[in-house]
């Protein structure tokens, strides 16, 4: 109990530091009483045929802008979470893509931060993106009133350990009562080896590759010097476990959502499965 008002304390402090206190109202004027479909880039997708007829509403995240299927299912949403995006080189140029190739109304939604919104206000010039800035901000504290109340009033949200979190989060502010969720296998514990010298490998295949993939070292993926195989699979277990606190404030709550994954394969446990 100490510790929890402890972290409460802190909790407070980084919401109040975060200065984005409206995002919720913003949030609101875009809810909406569709299907919404959140396509993950796993290669599965490449098996799913979307033609977007206006029945569904499509949100899709990172890297998506780089397959021909963009420009057919003209997602309403695009969510970008990893700090790559808007800090690297690469990143940037993805940015600059989804600027270009966007020639209808879209919701670009991104964490924020006032260095990355200033990044993004000098990339992002195209009239046809709204830009949304949501709270990522991950709560320390146990306290599940407290952390119900942030989700709810989108102060916080669960570890956004990986984009789709942060998706399904936005799915269910949005008022979506029906969330489908598509590419997302999350396999990557099957693709993942160390070879002689340690150095751990992992073989990430998406949708929209061009060539055969092949395996490279996480720290190179990342970006830093070292990457080691526990702090890999802590990461991974820390994703995981955000699905789940998804799935117990969607019951807990009473939220009227049904998140459906739909992706054949999926090592998601958290969500029912229809494939």
């Amino acid at each position: 109990m100490i510790y929890n008002f402890f972290y409460f304390v802190l909790d407070v402090m980084r919401i109040l530091k975060n200065r984005n206190y409206f995002s919720k109202k913003r949030i609101k004027g875009l809810s909406a009483n569709r299907k919404l479909r959140i396509l993950g880039n796993g290669s599965s997708l490449n098996n799913v045929n979307f033609d977007n007829e206006g029945l569904e509403d499509y949100m899709v995240v990172n890297r998506h802008v780089l397959s021909d299927n963009y420009v057919l299912v003209k997602p309403l949403y695009y969510v970008l979470a990893d700090p790559h995006f808007f800090h690297h080189s690469e990143g940037l140029e993805i940015l600059q893509k989804i600027n270009e190739k966007t020639n209808w109304r879209m919701t670009l939604c991104i964490p924020f931060s006032r260095e990355v919104k200033r990044q993004i206000l000098m990339t992002i010039t195209n009239s046809n993106i709204n830009l949304l800035y949501y709270n990522a901000t991950n709560l320390l504290c146990d306290f599940k009133f407290v952390k119900y109340f942030c989700y709810k009033w989108q102060l916080a949200m669960p570890v956004v350990q990986n984009v789709l979190v942060a998706s399904i989060m936005l799915g269910i502010l949005f008022k979506y009562s029906n969330i489908e969720l598509y590419g997302v296998e999350h396999t990557w514990t099957k693709y993942l080896f160390v070879d002689k010298d340690n150095i751990v490998y992992l073989e990430n295949p998406h949708f929209f590759d061009k060539e055969k993939v092949v395996a490279k070292p996480v720290k190179e993926i990342q970006h830093t010097e070292e990457y080691p195989f526990y702090l890999i699979l802590k990461n991974y277990a820390r994703m995981f476990e955000s699905y789940w606190e998804i799935k117990k404030y969607i019951s807990d709550c009473h939220i009227g959502c049904q998140v459906i994954n739909k992706t054949e394969g999926s090592f998601i446990d958290a969500f029912s499965k229809d494939v």
